[in-house]
């Protein structure tokens, strides 16, 4: 499950919660009910289309295999930062891991 449209896009980032790191920011927003969502905004400023597809297709992949399973109920957005180019995927696994432990909402072992 994936957010969309730009509207889900502005409620995360006007009204979710906000979480940092050197690469990252994620944006998240408890629901009542239903799939909890992923959405990605990776800029030009990162890379080529090349590089901005790879990230994207590692984060979806992290988050299908271990987050997805630890967050309930809630949409995410993640904005990748212009030197995330830089990291592979256990680093960037790591560092979204790192997220999610502060995260409100997320149980991760």
């Amino acid at each position: 499950m994936r957010l969309h449209k730009s509207i889900e896009f502005k409620r995360l980032f006007d009204l979710g919660d906000k979480y940092h790191s050197k690469h990252l920011i994620v944006f998240t927003m408890q629901k009542n009910d239903g799939p909890t969502r992923l959405g990605l905004t990776v800029s030009r400023k990162v890379g080529g289309a090349v590089v901005r597809n790879r990230l994207k297709r590692q984060l979806r992949e992290i988050f299908r295999l271990s987050l997805s399973k630890n967050i309930k109920n809630t949409d995410i957005m993640i904005v990748v930062k212009r030197n995330a180019s830089l990291l592979d995927y256990s680093l960037l696994n790591q560092e979204l891991s790192a997220i999610c432990s502060r995260m409100k909402n997320c149980n991760v072992s």
